[in-house]
């Protein structure tokens, strides 16, 4: 990697459901914003140093599926707005992973199991399928077949070959 100056910020696009206190408050129990991607997005600058990388399957599990894609119109729309301001802008959108079956218990089949994941994942691939702005990492496949445990944070090796296909195209020299 050349050397040179870099930053690395990172966000919590919308903590889960149930990290929220109430919807009036700006922070969760966590400390953590309840910031929107697409207003993130619209509040981007943007430019040829810039690659955004959005993962926004995880925290929305646990919600219906036409509210994920209402929310995933919105962000690309913020995406095309983006790329208006800053052409030069590279933007990927990660698709899910396999997640820990937690011992049976309901809640977590009927809120966050792989069947939504994948459900989810599949929306992703079919809204950006034809974007030319955004590079869809698709890193399902990955975990699925991982050797390690399935989890909602994978092992190295899966971290490894995700951020090397991140890397081969936001930095194809």
């Amino acid at each position: 990697m050349p050397e040179g100056n870099y930053v690395v910020a990172t966000r919590t696009p919308q903590p889960p459901p149930t990290l929220l206190k109430r919807a009036t408050e700006p922070e969760t129990s966590e400390g953590m914003r309840a910031d929107y991607p697409a207003d993130v997005l619209d509040a981007t600058q943007g430019g040829p140093n810039t690659v955004i990388v959005l993962g926004l399957w995880a925290q929305v599990t646990a919600e219906p599926l036409e509210m994920f894609q209402s929310r995933l119109y919105a962000i690309r729309g913020a995406i095309r707005r983006l790329m208006r301001r800053s052409p030069s802008t590279r933007v990927f959108m990660r698709t899910g992973t396999t997640r820990a079956h937690k011992k049976g218990k309901m809640e977590y089949y009927l809120l966050a199991s792989d069947w939504l994941a994948y459900l989810i994942t599949e929306v992703i691939r079919e809204m950006f399928r034809a974007d030319p702005d955004v590079v869809v990492l698709d890193t399902w496949d990955m975990s699925v077949c991982q050797p390690g445990k399935d989890n909602v944070h994978p092992d190295q090796t899966i971290v490894d070959s995700q951020l090397n296909r991140l890397l081969s195209h936001a930095c194809p020299n």
